[in-house]
């Protein structure tokens, strides 16, 4: 008896020695990989670059307005951006709908998700020469944190500070977390040179927004270097040849300013431009698509076409009195009739069904607003907006006159829109009991877009771009000035309490029921009658340049035309082996690319707006990998058993 109690205690006391050991083993590992679960994944450039055939050759594209400003901290029209994102570089950019590395090479939270580490590349120069380092990127995230002019501040207002670790890190300190920080702040920040902007803020404090930046100033990392800019003309590039990712096919770029679409559509048949970056009349795309060397691609754009409302003026600041201008505008007609099916119905909640908002689309909202005339009429009534003098035209509820002003670019600019205003004005009239009176006026965008920022219009037709994560509602919608982008005014402090929680909460569930919350507050209260979402046929010629990168949710301008469209054999002066650009592959685990759309690198017939979703960005890993949790409780149970077989055996 007293043997078998010690082969007992001898058997025992193994099985328990080998379960620590799994445990203290293990446990660490496993850890360690939960913990890796707030590292972020990102595609890299290689998975969409050729090496060039040819270098050479100059690309011209047309832009349909003059640039306003070349000063990037406060550029926000795609006219002044546009030209920008040719010098500069940014941590990460949104390419055929997912994020791709760019300076950054790694990225990861905390577990409070109040700390965001970022890696960058090492050996990325200036245009002058001076290396990227972290101080630039810190130094850009502080200004656009702690100034409230820049354009793109209502993504960083989450931010504390910035700080530069060291020459290649840099730590991002949160004053509450920021779920759409990555997705909707990094890939729209170009790095600006900390040397060169440093001394000019200085300077100049906050009149730096008023600034106008000197050629020698206008300097970046990315693949063009800024030659010259002839206002209302013409802004010229060369390819910048040192490039860290492999300098640029083309030798020369010229963005040509043609402010009337009648001419470009000439331009573009006649072979004096290569592209036209905006959206010629749809029914003049049917006839381009005729034209052999001419390509249409038709991307719906990721933005809400609108209304835009100024709730703070009268009778506007009256809740109701928007919603019936909802009620009474008949968005059918508008996508049949003047996009010519070029197009979808915008929802009431602003919120669209494809793209990035997909997940975060509520179909419920549908139901709440809709085309109904005679309800806008109810509700008119019901506020006391009647005709009082029997001349057709509702008054105020005092008599007062009661006339909206519809401000709306020029014909030759967007005859889309000058049409749909037209269209609004005749939907307001035919308000059954006595129309509402409108008057339509046409302004050059370069001047109307200012006058809307300043809240100096009080309705507007406008198309206001969304990212790729749901909290830039926040951006839209949230109370001035935290709202930086809320052209409208709106202020609703319940919308303002949802915003805010639904940009710090990372639990998706949460976040989804606040989203549809959201979205039918504002279908509800109506700060802008979403009118549609717009598939812009931009054309292009193919007999000149070729691997145009054509995606359903990249402009013809993104960075992997720029760097890759490369004359056609025939016509290249040199033909050449190109040597492979530098690698832009992070070797951390953390930049495993999750699958995507295989994007088509040649031109392809213009989409269906309706079934061209781009794929929703991801910038989780996913939960941990349980292999070493099973292997343990494995370990677990097989010493179970034997302490069990062997106290069973007494």
């Amino acid at each position: 008896m007293r043997n078998m109690r010690s082969l007992k205690a001898g058997l025992i006391l193994p099985a328990l020695i080998l379960l620590l050991l799994a445990f203290s083993v293990i446990y660490p590992a496993w850890g360690q990989q939960a913990k890796a679960s707030s590292a972020i994944t990102a595609n890299t450039y290689d998975k969409y670059l050729k090496p060039c055939s040819c270098y050479g050759g100059t690309l011209k594209l047309a832009m349909p307005s003059a640039v306003t400003t070349l000063n990037w901290w406060v550029a926000g029209t795609d006219w002044d951006l546009i030209p920008l994102e040719m010098i500069y570089d940014r941590p990460l950019r949104i390419i055929n709908g997912s994020p791709t590395w760019e300076v950054a090479t790694s990225l990861e939270y905390s577990e409070d998700y109040k700390v965001l580490t970022m890696k960058i590349r090492e050996g990325i120069k200036f245009h002058d020469g001076v290396e990227l380092t972290a101080e630039d990127v810190a130094f850009t995230i502080n200004v656009l944190a702690n100034r409230s002019w820049p354009y793109y501040h209502g993504y960083f207002t989450s931010v504390d500070r910035a700080e530069a670790v060291d020459k290649y890190t840099v730590k991002i300190y949160f004053k509450n977390p920021d779920a759409g920080f990555i997705l909707n702040a990094l890939p729209v920040m170009n790095i600006m040179p900390k040397h060169i902007w440093e001394p000019l803020l200085q300077t100049y404090g906050d009149q730096l927004a008023k600034y106008s930046p000197k050629p020698e100033e206008l300097v970046g990392s990315g693949p063009f270097k800024f030659v010259e800019h002839v206002s209302g003309q013409y802004v010229r590039f060369v390819a910048n040849k040192d490039y860290w990712m492999g300098r640029p096919c083309i030798d020369e770029l010229i963005l040509v300013i043609i402010t009337d679409a009648n001419v470009a559509v000439l331009a573009i048949q006649n072979g004096e431009v290569d592209a036209f970056l905006w959206g010629v009349d749809p029914a003049v795309a049917k006839t381009l698509e005729t034209y052999p060397n001419i390509k249409i691609h038709a991307r719906l754009s990721e933005s809400f076409r609108h209304w835009g409302l100024l709730t703070t003026v009268w009778p506007l600041n009256i809740s109701k009195f928007r919603l019936a201008l909802s009620y009474a505008v008949d968005r059918e007609v508008l996508v049949n009739d003047v996009l010519l099916g070029y197009g979808m119905v915008g929802s009431p909640g602003v919120v669209g069904p494809f793209g990035y908002c997909a997940p975060w689309y509520n179909p419920n909202v549908e139901k709440l607003v809709y085309y109904d005339p005679k309800k806008a009429a109810q509700i008119l009534d019901e506020i006391g907006f009647t005709d009082k003098n029997g001349d057709g035209w509702r008054d105020g509820p005092r008599g007062e006159p009661v006339v909206i002003e519809i401000y709306s670019p020029t014909p030759g600019y967007d005859p889309v829109r000058a049409r749909v205003a037209e269209l609004l004005k005749e939907f307001l009239a035919n308000i059954p009991g006595g129309g509402i009176k409108a008057e339509v006026y046409y302004y050059e965008w370069a001047t109307l877009w200012p006058m809307i920022r300043e809240g100096k219009v009080m309705t507007w037709l406008l198309g206001s771009g969304w990212s790729a994560d749901i909290s830039w509602l926040y951006t839209r919608f949230h109370c001035p000035p935290g709202g930086s982008s809320n052209w409208a005014k709106y202020c609703n402090p319940e919308v303002d309490k949802m915003l805010e929680e639904l940009r710090s909460s990372f639990n998706e569930t949460r976040r989804k029921e606040l989203a549809w919350k959201i979205q039918e507050i504002l279908a509800l209260e109506a700060p802008v009658v979403n009118l549609y979402y717009q598939a812009f046929p931009t054309p292009y010629r193919t007999d000149k340049f070729e691997n145009w990168f054509i995606t359903p949710s990249d402009t013809l301008s993104n960075r992997i035309n720029m760097l890759r469209l490369s004359l056609k054999s025939s016509l290249c002066p040199t033909p050449i082996t190109t040597p492979k650009p530098t690698p832009t592959t992070t070797p951390s685990p953390t930049t495993s690319a999750a699958p995507t759309t295989q994007p088509t690198t040649s031109p392809t017939p213009p989409p269906t707006p309706s079934s061209t979703p781009s794929p929703t960005p991801t910038t989780s890993v996913g939960g941990p990998d349980y292999t070493l949790a099973v292997v343990a409780a494995v370990l677990v149970v097989v010493v179970v058993a034997i302490v069990l077989l062997v106290l069973r055996r007494r």
